[in-house]
């Protein structure tokens, strides 16, 4: 391509490359659209997303151009190699002065893509990962090639800055990465209070008092829905749960938990639906709730969801699960308050808590609206992205 000349503030080209589907990806198109109105020129390189995808994600970022690469199927190797090299064949065939690999998953096809370099050309690469390979639930083959693509990296993105210090030290990494939490964008189109989906969900004989406590995730072990569904039982009978169930063994015997302590008519449970209808949901509740395993794996102790994002975009106050980085950000601006998520009782005291204390939900919500404005907005700290990215210009500047 040449080398460029910078007598005026040339356009930033970016090449970004994510493996998977792409319809109900929040975090992705907020990044893609901060990007773009950020002044940046961005190609979007889709592996193993339906076709249907590229057009559905195009429509969410104006101005972006998406790459359908392609779909390949199988378990083993032939899938990288295939969709390595029809990625490899794309890049060539565009103009662009970053690549911004995103995922894991995606890097097997990189690693083909790039004869193994993790780069392309010449160009500077950037990770951004929205959790973290960990040893305990993947081979030591997929660990090291994180590794790999982190070292091989011009910057590294994460989600918080506890992963990118643990992301530093596991890596070996002299930089820790830059630390862009999952919000939503502050000009988002978000849903209103919709009394009639209230409605339809607590069913004609509420009295008007009911408290509606959202947990939209389905009914899984790694979510401690059990726990949850029990810790409703040490509740009065105008606290209600909504949930999602979508099947199976856990399922069963979240059902049967739910018979045998008499809450079918307070606990609701919805099929899966998309991300739109997750939002409605919680914009027409009172509380929102977190919990996750967090022995279960790293990710489940920083614990750092998109429910998080929603509920503070939303205004709406919530328990999540005890661990150090939840703890501090919740306990920092106000938006609610923490419990074992291993222990019925404590987790039935937090809603209590929340609900009936000193501070009216009313007033809560109005608070966490005005730091969602001022600090938790997506924008607010993926500036500093912005800003790596120039210092990744000035370097192609001088080069």
């Amino acid at each position: 391509m040449g080398k460029h000349r910078w007598g005026e503030r040339q356009v930033l080209h970016v090449a970004m490359v994510r493996s998977g589907p792409l319809q109900q990806q929040h975090h992705l198109t907020t990044l893609c659209r901060f990007l773009v109105d950020s002044g940046f020129s961005l190609d979007f390189f889709s592996l193993q997303a339906p076709f249907e995808d590229e057009i559905w994600f195009g429509q969410q970022v104006p101005g972006m151009r998406v790459h359908w690469v392609g779909k390949w199927g199988g378990r083993g190797i032939g899938r990288f190699i295939r969709g390595g090299l029809a990625l490899r064949r794309a890049l060539q065939e565009t103009r662009f002065d970053i690549l911004y690999v995103v995922d894991s998953w995606t890097l097997p096809y990189l690693f083909v893509a790039t004869w193994g370099h993790m780069g392309f050309g010449g160009k500077p690469l950037v990770y951004h990962t929205f959790d973290l390979i960990t040893p305990e639930g993947h081979g030591r083959a997929y660990v090291g090639l994180e590794r790999y693509a982190a070292r091989r990296s011009r910057l590294n993105v994460n989600t918080d800055r506890s992963r990118a210090e643990v992301a530093k030290l596991m890596f070996g990494l002299k930089e820790r990465p830059l630390a862009v939490p999952l919000r939503l964008a502050r000009d988002a189109v978000l849903p209103g209070w919709d009394e009639g989906r209230r409605e339809a969900i607590l069913g004609s004989e509420r009295r008007g008092n009911e408290i509606l406590a959202v947990y939209p995730t389905a009914l899984r072990t790694d979510r401690l829905s059990k726990e949850v569904i029990l810790a409703f039982a040490k509740l009065p009978p105008n606290y209600h749960l909504v949930t999602i169930d979508a099947g199976g063994s856990y399922a069963m015997e979240c059902h049967e938990v739910m018979r045998n302590n008499g809450l079918q008519h307070r606990i609701h449970l919805l099929p899966p639906m998309t991300h739109q209808a997750v939002l409605e949901l919680c914009a027409c509740a009172d509380i929102g709730l977190i919990f996750h395993d967090i022995d279960a794996g790293i990710g489940n102790y920083f614990c750092h969801p998109g429910r998080l994002a929603y509920y503070v975009a939303l205004g709406l106050p919530f328990v999540a699960a005890e661990v150090p980085a939840m703890s501090a950000l919740v306990y920092r601006y106000g938006l609610g308050g923490c419990c074992s998520p291993y222990e019925p009782a404590a987790i039935a005291e937090a809603i209590r808590e929340l609900c009936e204390g000193s501070i009216p939900l009313t007033d809560r919500r109005r608070h966490i609206l005005e730091v969602f404005e001022s600090k938790l907005h997506y924008g607010y700290e993926a500036q500093a992205l912005v800003s790596a990215l120039e210092r990744i210009r000035s370097g192609l500047t001088r080069a």
